[in-house]
């Protein structure tokens, strides 16, 4: 998901990187064995094998204190330079390669937990695979007060989806609600406050931003580091809302107390997609449709829309509206 960022209002994809030049023992006392470190393509001349990263500094972001900054001075010209971060002996993270051109360089270091040490370090590609600086410690600060966290019980890390690294969560606590990113240990590594109960967050179909509701039918769109882009209106809003293709935002809601599928384009326009209180009516439901979760499928541009009541899951056609298939109680 998100583990680093280039600048103060973009976040990247928290990966492991094996990416460091393997470095070749000296052998000039064997007079056959040629000399196979990594040379400049150009000039044939050897490649560094340390990065050229001087002054490396960390910080905490003034507001989110489990959000390190690591600055450094890089003294040489890289083809590319990014930040690796570890917790005591668990595998290097890496931020997203930037320039690595000489002069003054920051990223941030996200996906470690409050109050934890940290190893950091800078990585440099100057043509043959990344090469590390000496490494640095840092610390995150402490989690913030009011926070009431659920409890957790010992994870099962057979049953974890492979490829979710993270869970986020809104807790609604009146005056003090929280949007929460948990770790796959069930510790807190992102926390910000709300100003209304979250009901839904997600992160962006670019992987760049979280989008999350303040409880008042209001969506906005805002990066790891507390910077708010845009702020939409979705009338109605109930439960879940999605992000879908070009920043689409589609969302179950109610109009006059009936409960529709709508979408928003990026230019305003909104349409209702799907009028789940007729279709109910029509398949002479005991209950009216009341909209719970929705999902967006991006290999077809499809949705999954279910109610509470009957219990009932239906496959949505995204630009029709048909139902594709239905699973449940409701009749048909």
């Amino acid at each position: 998901l998100f583990a680093c960022a280039q600048a103060p209002t973009d976040s990247g994809d928290k990966t492991t990187q094996d990416t460091h030049a393997t470095e070749t023992a000296d052998t000039a006392d064997t007079a056959d064995t040629a000399d196979t470190s990594p040379t400049d393509t150009d000039t044939g001349d050897p490649l560094p094998t340390e990065a050229a990263a001087a002054d490396l500094t960390w910080s905490l972001h003034p507001e989110i204190g489990a959000i390190g900054i690591l600055t450094w001075t890089q003294t040489a010209d890289a083809t590319s330079a990014w930040v690796e971060f570890r917790v005591g002996a668990d595998d290097w993270q890496a931020s997203p390669p930037q320039d690595g051109a000489t002069g003054t360089h920051f990223a941030h270091v996200l996906g470690v937990p409050y109050d934890t040490d940290v190893e950091v370090r800078v990585v440099n590609d100057f043509g043959g695979g990344g090469v590390p600086s000496a490494s640095i410690p840092g610390h995150t600060g402490a989690l913030p007060d009011g926070i009431e966290l659920p409890a957790t019980t010992t994870p099962l890390p057979a049953d974890l989806d492979p490829g979710s690294d993270f869970l986020l969560l809104g807790i609604g606590m009146g005056d003090a609600s929280w949007k929460l990113i948990f770790d796959r240990a069930g510790q807190v590594v992102w926390a910000h406050p709300s100003d209304g109960d979250t009901g839904s967050m997600q992160v962006s179909v670019d992987g760049h931003q979280l989008l999350w509701d303040d409880g008042a039918a209001i969506v906005h769109r805002m990066t790891l580091d507390g910077a708010i882009s845009e702020t939409v209106d979705l009338p109605g809003l109930h439960h879940a809302f999605v992000e879908a293709t070009d920043n689409t935002l589609v969302w179950g809601g109610k109009e006059d107390g009936r409960d529709a599928v709508w979408e928003r384009a990026t230019d305003g326009t909104v349409r209702r997609i799907f009028d789940c209180a007729t279709y109910w009516e029509e398949h002479d439901a005991s209950l009216p449709c009341d909209g719970n979760t929705l999902y967006w499928r991006a290999d077809d541009d499809s949705l999954l829309f279910s109610s509470d009541n009957e219990n009932t899951v239906m496959h949505l056609d995204r630009v029709s509206g048909e139902v594709l298939h239905q699973w449940g109680q409701l009749d048909g």
